[in-house]
């Protein structure tokens, strides 16, 4: 999936930027999901608010996810000053972590979707600022490509 055209340089640059960030966040995290076998939950950052530093190292590369350690702007309340909607982002994210360390269990009472436990496939998407959702087989597969490609790649078993 990676490099579909060479040229310009620019499509070249953003290509080996996606190749780096995918093996060194999709799938080292999918793969120790898998490997793991205690209880899991794993979530999947997508939204890209005005706290994001989203694709400093290079513009256009992974431009469907946030960039790497952004949760911590939205768990920590430090950095820029967000929107109305990142604030509603952070209050959603915080209320996941506090509920899990109370309850070992991420889903606060009341809400409307449950967080499912991760058993191969299982994930939260935060993608939005009005609510989240379990990643339908579209978001799942395209993950799933990454471990399976990079499992080869990198020869780790499965």
């Amino acid at each position: 999936n990676y490099f579909p055209v060479m040229d310009p340089i620019d499509n070249f640059t953003t290509e080996v930027a996606e190749v780096t960030a995918d093996s060194y966040f999709p799938y080292p995290a999918f793969y120790n999901l898998l490997m793991h076998q205690g209880p899991k939950w794993y979530y999947y950052l997508e939204y890209i608010g005005e706290l994001s530093g989203h694709n400093m190292s290079q513009p256009g590369a992974n431009s469907g996810v946030a960039g790497h350690a952004e949760q911590r702007y939205y768990f920590f309340n430090f950095g820029k000053k967000g929107t109305p909607e990142d604030y509603k982002v952070s209050k959603r994210m915080i209320k996941y972590l506090v509920n899990f360390a109370y309850y070992d269990d991420p889903t606060p009472p009341g809400s409307p979707m449950k967080w499912k436990q991760f058993n191969g496939q299982e994930f939260l998407r935060i993608s939005n600022s009005r609510s989240d959702s379990m990643a339908d087989e579209s978001v799942v597969q395209k993950l799933l490509n990454v471990l399976n490609l990079w499992s080869y790649v990198v020869g780790w078993e499965l």
